[in-house]
């Protein structure tokens, strides 16, 4: 898997980073108190000693996804095409100009029809994974798929 923008995976390094140093712990208080007795005294419930860790976590969490969407992972993986196939439709005319026997094969006199016939046959057999329709018209049009 390869990335259309690589550099925006380290953006969110530098937001996660920037967030901890503005967060961090700052020794001087600016409230001071005279005994913390009674706030030992307070246990933190379950509810209140995970929100903050989970809410870091899915906050962080969502900023690395985002990066990693915003870089555009690609697969490499090229499906190639070993064989175009193609749509053809084939059109003879079958009217009665067709009779006449004005093709030579060998010795024999053909009529304009079997030579296309013949044609048509080698076309044909040559013609592997194509789609071919024929449509034959003389006085009025027949389509055959």
């Amino acid at each position: 898997m390869t990335f259309a923008y690589p550099y925006i995976l380290g953006a969110p390094i530098l937001f996660l980073a920037s967030l901890i140093w503005r967060n961090r712990e700052v020794t001087n208080k600016a409230v001071s108190i005279s005994s913390i007795q009674p706030f030992i005294e307070i246990a933190p419930t379950f509810r209140l000693r995970i929100r903050k860790p989970l809410l870091t976590f899915l906050f962080a969490s969502f900023v690395i996804l985002i990066s990693i969407a915003a870089a555009r992972p690609q697969r490499t993986h090229v499906i190639s095409d070993e064989y175009k196939s193609r749509d053809l439709m084939l059109v003879i005319d079958i009217s009665g100009s067709m009779k006449e026997r004005d093709f030579v094969s060998g010795r024999s006199a053909l009529s304009r029809l079997e030579a296309v016939k013949i044609v048509l046959s080698k076309f044909i057999e040559e013609r592997t994974g194509d789609r071919l329709g024929l449509v034959a018209f003389g006085s009025n049009a027949f389509l055959q798929a």
